[in-house]
Order: structure tokens, then C-alpha cells, then sequence
């Protein structure tokens, strides 16, 4: 902008300069249509997108990703910018400014202003920092919104303020869509993954198995299903609980970096390297060694901001830590919890049911060796036999015949001799 500036050119030649350029930033911003066909369209050629599509050597980025975004309406999110733009921009205002405001920062500068204090503050808290300043650059690219360059020493500041098309924005056919990634609330055929449910959830999983089987029920028992189902989903629910804290300790660092460039009137990486502020929030240091040991991050730019940005990394690195001290303690009380389930099982395979099993002449602790070679099997007591049973269900065993007649079970009858 400043070497066109420069240029002594007439206004018709310098309008020229500038749609070129919100040309190109349109193209470089699209993330929807194909590139090959905005690139011939601009030369007058129209380009059928399959030919791209069906190219898998070749395929734009654009073309490879077409399933991954939906086009969303933001035509309301855009009016209220509008109104923003109109209303703060009676003084200097920034796009980074407009886009904190609605975003509702706490930043110094903002609650100094007073932008808190406006009906649309906070109004976009639900976005994507990211989305705000692609509509703001969108309504830009448009002339609904204009920028305003200045200097202040040798860093430029730009300043958004109302364009020449911004009363078209309030007319009731204008439309503004943005291409967002496709969430699971877009998709139509969405199934919740293990990994999205919740702990509040996982009493269900339990419900919804077969039920352990009793001691006095034949056949193997499926209670270590539950145990393990729910410990593969806890730990899934907790690794995506470490991404969404990762992922909060980078936006708020942002912010940090973001309140330090405002208050001093410089640029973010004045501040702090951005990609730096992303390895911060990837490995969480939460000492001054820690923090050294990340790529662009000096001595002297940690003795000016390393103390800001390491309260907030050793904030989230207690979070993680604790989630997963907790992970470890459900997994060892799990793994234990399916062994004793594992060994209840084996147990009632055995000996549930009332099965008899041949012996094998084995030496069997508990057994006792009878005449003829034969030795009693242990079991589990059970249930004891009616006093009006007369067969024996468990083991073989020499009886002496009752009085009355009655029977026993295993070799039979054993003849009684009665001396007189």
C-alpha cells in the first residue's frame, strides 16, 4: 500500500492498484471455489471444475478439500460489525480492535475506551476469532468497510472505517455467506464417536451391556465388557479434554501478546514470535528453562514478557497434569477391577453350573483319594442336596444303604453283612 502510495499516479490509476490487490487477497482467502477456475475467469476463460477434481495429481487444494467446508450465513454477524465499524470509528480503531470488542476481550485498551460499554460487545463470543476477521477483510474486499493507513514511527497502522458501499449493507437483499470447516452439528449422518461422549455418560455404556451373569447361572460372564468399554472411552475423553485445554492456553496467549502490542502500540511478533506463542501452548512449560528451550524465545525477550506468557502456560499445565493423574488412577483401578473379573470367570467356567468333568488322576489340592483309585473333586458349595434327594448331583461317593430302600449314585450298592 505504501509503494503505491508513493506511486504519482491520478486517482483512476490508483482505484486500478487497489482493486487489483483486494483481488488477490479475495483469492488467497477463498478456501471454497476451485483455483484454476478463479485464475481463468480472470482472464475471461471459463474453467469446468471436474477436469480439476478428476485429476488427483493435480487437484487444487480448494478441489481436494470440497467436503470439508459449508457455506454458513453470517449476514446478522456481519450487520453487527457493521454497526461496530460505524460506532467506534469515530475515533481510531483497528480491525484487531473491532474484532477483540466483539469477541468480548477484556483487554486494557478496550475496557479504557469503554468498547465494553456497546450493545455488540461480546455479541460473536461463540465464534472463531479466525471467522470475525474473515468477514471484516470479505466487507473490506466488498468497499463496505475501507482502510486507513498511518505510521506511527516506522510501523504502519491500519485503521478500518466506513466505505463508500456500507449503507448497502443494511439493505434487505444483501447476503454475506463464509465457507467454515464442516462441524459435526452441519453433518446430517453425525454418530457420536466414543470419543465425544462424556463422563456423565458412561454410567449408560453399563446399562445398555448384557448383564454380569450369577454364580448359579451356567456359561462365561461378560462383566469385563463394561470395565474395558468404559476405560477406552475415558481415555479418548481425556486426550480430547488435553487438546481443548491446548487449544484455550493458545488463544489466550494470543490475547496476552495481543493486550502487550496494544498497550505499547507495536506489532504481535514485536511482542513475541507467533510461532513460539504455539509451541508455548503445545509443551506448557511452566519454568523459566522450560520456556528458553522453545525456538525463538531469547533472554532478552523473556526478561521483557516471558513472565506473562509462563503464568498463563503453568495454569494449563496444572489442568493437564491433573487430568492425567486422574486418567492413571482410573486405569490401574480398571485393569485391577478386570482381573478380578477375568479370574470370577475362569472360576464359574469351571465349576458353575453343576457340570461334571472327568478326572484326569491329577493331584488336585482339597481332593481326597478313595479305594480303587478314584479322588473327589473340589467344588464350590453350592446349594445342599435335599434330605429327600436320593441321587447324589456333584461327585462320585460310597454310600451305606439307607432304611426304607434308599439309593445312591457312583459305584452302587454295597452289600451289608448282619450277624445275628
Amino acid at each position: 500500500m505504501k509503494i503505491m502510495q508513493m506511486e504519482k499516479a491520478n486517482r483512476k490509476t490508483m482505484d486500478g492498484h487497489n482493486n487489483n490487490l483486494r483481488q488477490m487477497v479475495s483469492f488467497a482467502e477463498n478456501v471454497v471455489d476451485c483455483r484454476r477456475h478463479l485464475q481463468l475467469l480472470h482472464l475471461g476463460e471459463n474453467f469446468d471444475r471436474n477436469i480439476c477434481i478428476r485429476n488427483k495429481g493435480t487437484t487444487c487444494d480448494n478441489c481436494e478439500n470440497i467436503n470439508r467446508y459449508k457455506e454458513v450465513d453470517v449476514t446478522k454477524e456481519a450487520r453487527e460489525l457493521g454497526t461496530l465499524v460505524k460506532d467506534l470509528s469515530v475515533r481510531d480503531v483497528t480491525m484487531i480492535q473491532i474484532a477483540d470488542t466483539y469477541k468480548g476481550s477484556k483487554a486494557k485498551l478496550i475496557v479504557d475506551r469503554r468498547y465494553d460499554k456497546h450493545k455488540f460487545y461480546g455479541a460473536g463470543s461463540s465464534m472463531d476469532r479466525t471467522d470475525i476477521h474473515r468477514i471484516l477483510k470479505d466487507l473490506m474486499i466488498k468497499n463496505i468497510f475501507r482502510d486507513h493507513l498511518t505510521y506511527t514511527g516506522d510501523f504502519p497502522v491500519v485503521y478500518i472505517k466506513p466505505g463508500s458501499k456500507f449503507d448497502a449493507l443494511f439493505f434487505p437483499n444483501f447476503k454475506l455467506t463464509l465457507a467454515v470447516s464442516k462441524g459435526r452439528d452441519h453433518c446430517a449422518n453425525y454418530k457420536p464417536s466414543p470419543a465425544d461422549i462424556s463422563y456423565s455418560e458412561l454410567d449408560g455404556i453399563e446399562e445398555s451391556l448384557p448383564a454380569p451373569l450369577s454364580l448359579d447361572s451356567p456359561g462365561p460372564s461378560r462383566a469385563p465388557v463394561a470395565n474395558v468399554a468404559k476405560k477406552g472411552v475415558a481415555t479418548k475423553y481425556t486426550k480430547q479434554q488435553i487438546e481443548k485445554l491446548k487449544v484455550q492456553c493458545h488463544e489466550e496467549l494470543l490475547e496476552e501478546c495481543r493486550r502487550l502490542a496494544l498497550e505499547r502500540n507495536v506489532t504481535l511478533s514485536s511482542i513475541m514470535n507467533l510461532s513460539a506463542i504455539k509451541t508455548m501452548s503445545d509443551v506448557l512449560p511452566k519454568t523459566q528453562q522450560e520456556m528458553l528451550k522453545i525456538q525463538h524465545v531469547t533472554a532478552a525477550n523473556y526478561k521483557k514478557f516471558g513472565d506473562f506468557f509462563l503464568t498463563i502456560t503453568k495454569k494449563f499445565r496444572d489442568q493437564v497434569d491433573k487430568l492425567q493423574e486422574k486418567q492413571q488412577s482410573e486405569n490401574l483401578a480398571n485393569t485391577s477391577l478386570a482381573n478380578d473379573d477375568d479370574f470370577w470367570c475362569s472360576s464359574q467356567s469351571s465349576y458353575g453350573g453343576g457340570v461334571k468333568r472327568k478326572s484326569t488322576g491329577c493331584y488336585k489340592r482339597g481332593g481326597k483319594k478313595f479305594k480303587g483309585g478314584g479322588r473327589k473333586k473340589w467344588r464350590t458349595p453350592k446349594k445342599k442336596a435335599s434330605p429327600k434327594s436320593g441321587k447324589s448331583k456333584s461327585t462320585k461317593k460310597y454310600s451305606a444303604p439307607k432304611q426304607g430302600g434308599g439309593g445312591g449314585s457312583g459305584l452302587g450298592l454295597m452289600p451289608v453283612l448282619h450277624i445275628k
